[in-house]
């Protein structure tokens, strides 16, 4: 009886979990199969300390942020299956955007990384020293 290679078992337990193997996993190289379906389903797929939903909202921003349009097709019907409102969906692309503008204006601006850090830790503490209950002064709309 000849023994299946790691590609072929990978291959059957993706199309017992989803019902098919995508023409695309076909064309993956057989040498990454085993890593790559065992992260996917071990990880990805899981309910881990992140639950399945977030990780889905986390892979549909960093795809918007790529513009890879796979991914944000992928991610966004599997945040959907999970249980994802159209307004975390939305909300997941806003902060993919936002996180890239921020990040794109720090770099152009050559900000120094170590008084970043300090002004970072700097308003952490502040937000722990409130007492409970108390507000931040943009919690409360007094910086708006």
């Amino acid at each position: 009886m000849a023994t299946k290679n790691p590609r072929d078992i990978a291959l059957a337990e993706m199309e017992a979990a989803f019902g098919l193997v995508p023409a695309w996993a076909r064309k993956m190289p057989a040498g990454a199969w085993p890593g790559f379906w065992s992260q996917l389903r071990d990880f990805a797929q899981a309910e881990t300390a992140i639950p399945a939903k977030h990780k889905e909202l986390i892979g549909l921003a960093v795809s918007a942020a790529t513009h890879c349009r796979y991914g944000v097709y992928l991610h966004t019907v599997g945040a959907r299956l999970r249980g994802a409102t159209e307004e975390e969906v939305a909300e997941a692309g806003m902060m993919a955007g936002l996180t890239m503008a921020g990040d794109t204006c720090l770099n152009a601006l050559n900000v120094d990384y170590n008084e970043f850090i300090q002004d970072v830790d700097k308003m952490v503490a502040f937000a722990r020293a409130l007492q409970p209950g108390r507000q931040t002064p943009l919690e409360a709309g007094e910086l708006r």
